[in-house]
């Protein structure tokens, strides 16, 4: 048999064979190791990244060149030698440690933004990830750390940030970072028993410095009153710009006892520092030039128990500087019990006219347009009524505002235009050169489906359109006028008649009323009232007559009264008129009666 096993000198040489194989192993091991290492190196090397070993009690083991440079440490100083710590905004870092120390507990990792610091003690953010090594039995080992500077996305968030709450033209807070700060203003004060308030300040007639210098003038302009109002303001103040021409201000930490007049006292400063003439250097003229400004201001306070929010806080400032500019313009108003009953009774109506509108409580009656020859009627306008359950029935000055501001204004006009259109072709088969007047807004004429709708009206009713006359304020043009010249053109030539209501009041030119397609004025009442005492206004009047006369325009005057005023009228060569001398509004029916009557007396 074979002999199992060899010699000893045999198991000798195998052994040693073993161990040169495990020596080969852990050479080549070691040299791949190293050679990891020096890859490692060079990449740590190269990157424009800050890599950083730390040990568990905080001294550095490693920074690369990246990390030395930003950091300040010189490349052959010995950072085993350095605390990490020294360079942390600790700060910072004092309100994320709690947050890193769990998640390198939980996970063995963190990722964040921190902030360090170079030498000089200048701190600079950088995005971070932090990963925890260990031992075999689980106790840290070391910290490795990779960051990069954020310094330029976040001054790039920074700027947006920026751009987003600050108005760009006058850097001043806009209308959203304002909300915020009104709503953090009263919270503060509330809890520290002070009042706040706010002043809503509106420039007067800033559009004519948009028209007479443009808009860089008119931004140049909105620029220096950015500056008078911050001047204007007490120290802790807070000026914001809410678009256009509106500017809002913040008046914090007042004494409840004292915060209306502080308030007033800093609107009053606000007022007299608008008023001193705007230099403009963008004048469309070569030689210098001035804007006059003024201002109206609304103030709104809040006690600090008030439990009222920002944004109502703001809009009763907004309502009081609309009550500013009904007194008078460039002068302050208070929100007060008043104002609020006023506000309160708006919102109710508002919700009534809903309401109003899908239970069709609106009547129309209309009021004669006579010849002051005769007598006669030739012409009727519509005046809508609001009949109330109650049987109340309310007249257009106690609604119509409101149903403007809440968008009810275009739903009643429909209403009117169609009663309108459908009584005027019963009255035209009597008088065939009959004319039905409907009043119109700026928002009814300007709104987008106007023009169509009155040509389904005249369409459905059979009404020719030279039955039909739209009645339109001087302000309705000049609220846009580009846009309104277009749909009145778009109206003639439908063949509806133009006339332009309460003639006199507003910006009556012969320019302007040369280039609006037109078919008559009407005369305001102020002009008649006054004409019998005051021949100053007789003189007035005649101007304004020779004005439409030269114009080809039919002429109508409003408001008469008296035979008196009816006999200087037929005097200066008006035939046309409307007013209580004649009738008051009256049912359609009545007029129905009096167009019976006209037919009679022409038929004599």
């Amino acid at each position: 048999m074979p002999k199992i096993g060899g010699s000893k000198s045999g198991r000798n040489e195998d052994s040693a064979s073993q161990d040169s194989e495990k020596l080969a192993l852990e050479s080549s091991a070691l040299l791949n190791a190293e050679m990891w290492a020096l890859r490692f190196e060079a990449i740590c090397e190269a990157t424009s990244d800050f890599v950083g070993i730390t040990s568990v009690d905080g001294s550095f083991f490693y920074l690369n060149p990246a990390a030395r440079s930003a950091l300040g440490i010189e490349d052959d100083e010995d950072v085993t030698l350095l605390d990490s710590v020294n360079f942390f905004d600790l700060e910072f870092y004092s309100r994320v440690s709690d947050a890193i120390i769990e998640s390198l507990i939980a996970t063995g990792s963190w990722s964040g933004e921190l902030r360090l610091k170079h030498r000089s003690g200048r701190t600079f953010p950088v995005s971070q990830v932090t990963t925890v090594h260990t031992l075999e039995d689980g106790s840290p080992s070391f910290f490795s750390s990779i960051s990069r500077d954020i310094s330029s996305t976040k001054a790039l968030e920074e700027t947006l940030q920026h751009q987003a709450t600050h108005d760009r033209l006058t850097n001043l807070p806009n209308h959203s970072l304002f909300q915020t700060l009104v709503i953090h203003a009263i919270s503060r004060n509330t809890r520290n028993g002070l009042a706040t308030a706010i002043a809503f300040v509106d420039l007067d007639r800033f559009k004519s410095i948009n028209d007479g210098f443009g808009h860089i003038g008119g931004d140049e302009a909105l620029m220096e009153v950015a500056h008078r109002l911050t001047r204007a303001v007490r120290p802790g103040d807070t000026v914001g710009r809410f678009g256009g021409d509106e500017f809002i201000v913040l008046i914090e930490d007042l004494p409840p006892g004292d915060a209306e007049e502080i308030a007033l006292q800093v609107a009053t400063r606000i007022t007299d520092v608008l008023r001193v003439q705007i230099p403009l250097s963008s004048s469309r003229s070569a030689a210098p030039a001035s804007a006059n400004l003024s201002a109206s201001v609304g103030i709104a306070v809040a006690g600090p128990n008030s439990g009222i929010s920002g944004d109502s806080l703001i809009h009763q400032a907004d309502l009081a500087m609309y009550e500013a500019k009904a007194e008078g313009k460039d002068r302050v108003a208070f929100f007060d019990d008043a104002l609020r009953i006023t506000t309160d009774h708006a919102i109710e109506t508002a919700g009534a006219l809903s309401d109003a509108l899908l239970q069709r409580q609106f009547e129309v009656e209309f009021q004669p347009l006579v010849d002051m020859r005769t007598g006669s009627i030739y012409s009727a306008e519509a005046l809508v009524r609001w009949r109330r359950p109650d049987g109340r029935l309310l007249q257009p000055g106690e609604f119509i505002s409101i149903a403007e501001e809440h968008g009810f204004i275009s739903s009643i006009g429909e209403i009117v235009l169609e009663e309108a259109a459908r009584w005027g072709v019963k009255w035209r088969e009597s008088i065939p050169y009959f004319i039905v007047s409907v009043n119109v807004s700026a928002t009814q004429l300007l709104s987008p489906g106007f023009l169509n709708f009155v040509s389904k009206a005249l369409s459905e009713s059979g009404l020719e359109p030279s039955g039909l006359s739209i009645e339109i304020t001087e302000y309705v043009v000049l609220k846009d006028v580009n846009s309104a010249v277009e749909v009145l053109q778009g109206l003639r030539a439908l063949g509806v008649w133009i006339a332009i209501d309460d003639f006199g009041t507003g910006y009556s030119s012969l320019s302007y009323l040369r280039d609006l397609p037109v078919n008559a004025v009407k005369i305001d009442r102020a002009f008649v009232t006054t004409i019998v005492e005051s021949e100053r206004d007789r003189g007035l009047l005649a101007t304004i007559i020779l004005m439409a006369d030269a114009l080809d325009l039919f002429c109508v005057a409003e408001g008469v009264e008296t035979e008196a005023q009816r006999d200087l009228l037929l005097g200066l060569g008006v035939v046309f008129a409307q007013g209580f001398l004649f009738s008051r509004s009256v049912s359609p029916e009545k007029i129905t009666e009096l167009v019976a009557d006209a037919v009679t007396k022409t038929s004599r």
